[in-house]
């Protein structure tokens, strides 16, 4: 057995304890009956809530890759993403995973080159990690500075470490790109016999890291228009939870929301395959702090888990086509960086 495939069982393994673990605290019995007594109306807005979610998470994907002259449909892009997230739930750690796929997809669907490809795969990843990271250590502030007592003092540390990592590996990239994409473009033209930095007439391209900044400076109002979205959407992140916190019958505050979505977000960072286990014992832990019911703990984990089974047959589906996907390539405006 592999050392990659032992990982991946203890990982397996460990989040099936966490569950079993959950599981055992549940009052089972209580939270039937809470389930069914969620009124009908208030399934039907959290369907609306959560399509709109996804929407307005495509919808920035879709910005941010007509910055690099990538031109196709929203529903594409949803397919992607669906597909692409399917990966990530399955493999360890569910932030990451399924974006070599997409990559891959949309140079052998549409024929778009790597290197844009790579951007615009990339530029999305990289600003949905930036903000979501930015709210999390926001709202530890705003718990911290609160009277709820809880020590956050190193996930606020795990955070900032975790920013100032991202912030100096993108300035070393921007310093060090000539270096950096020598070793890049060695490994794309031994995996996909393709040379990056090379044109067909033999000569060098001007550094990619480069190119992209500029790209991007001269397209701030999509930049902008992007951020925008991913604001909205973690709005409506809140919304959602706050729906089914009083869905419930949670009667919930904002203290109440921040504090349950600060732990599920930070359950979503560890290594995990879907947070499976962790956003669980995270629920169990917010949920203790806040002297709130189990049971609406529980009802969150059957809501957000039966949500998330939903999404997984989605992207099924979704990585099904994309396998059998087999038009002629698509020409878009612009593939140049």
């Amino acid at each position: 057995m592999k050392k990659k495939d032992i990982l991946n069982f203890f990982i397996w393994i460990f989040a099936s304890a966490l569950i079993v673990v959950t599981i055992k605290e549940l009052p089972f019995a209580e939270l039937g009956s809470r389930l069914k007594d969620i009124a009908l109306m208030s399934w039907i807005i959290l369907l609306v809530v959560n399509v709109a979610i996804l929407f307005l998470a495509v919808k920035r994907w879709q910005v941010l890759a007509q910055i690099f002259g990538t031109q196709l449909p929203l529903s594409y892009f949803f397919k992607l993403r669906q597909a692409g997230s399917l990966v990530s739930f399955l493999t360890p750690g569910p932030q990451f995973g399924g974006e070599p796929l997409q990559v891959f997809w949309l140079n052998q669907n549409h024929a778009i080159p790597l290197d844009v490809g790579i951007a615009t795969v990339g530029i999305d990843r990289f600003l949905e990690t930036v903000i979501n990271l930015f709210i999390l250590l926001l709202c530890i502030i705003f718990i911290l500075l609160t009277d709820i007592e809880v020590d956050l003092y190193r996930a606020l540390l795990f955070i900032l470490s975790a920013l100032m990592v991202i912030i100096i590996s993108a300035a070393f990239f921007i310093k060090k790109s000539i270096l950096l994409m020598k070793i890049f473009n060695y490994l794309i033209a031994k995996f996909f016999n393709e040379d990056l930095l090379l044109e067909k007439n033999g000569r060098k391209t001007p550094s990619k890291a480069n190119q992209i900044l500029l790209t991007i400076s001269r397209n701030k109002s999509k930049l902008f228009c992007a951020l925008t979205l991913a604001l909205v959407g973690w709005l409506a992140l809140m919304l959602e939870l706050y729906l089914m916190l009083d869905a419930l019958n949670l009667a919930p505050t904002l203290y109440d929301v921040i504090l349950i979505m600060l732990g599920i977000r930070l359950a979503l960072l560890m290594p995990i395959p879907g947070g499976l286990g962790t956003i669980e014992a995270s629920l169990l832990w917010s949920f203790g702090i806040l002297e709130l019911t189990l049971v609406g703990a529980g009802g969150i984990i059957a809501i957000s888990r039966s949500r998330d089974i939903l999404l997984l047959l989605v992207g099924m589906v979704c990585l099904s086509d994309l396998t059998k996907y087999n038009s002629k390539p698509k020409h878009n405006k612009s593939h140049n960086l």
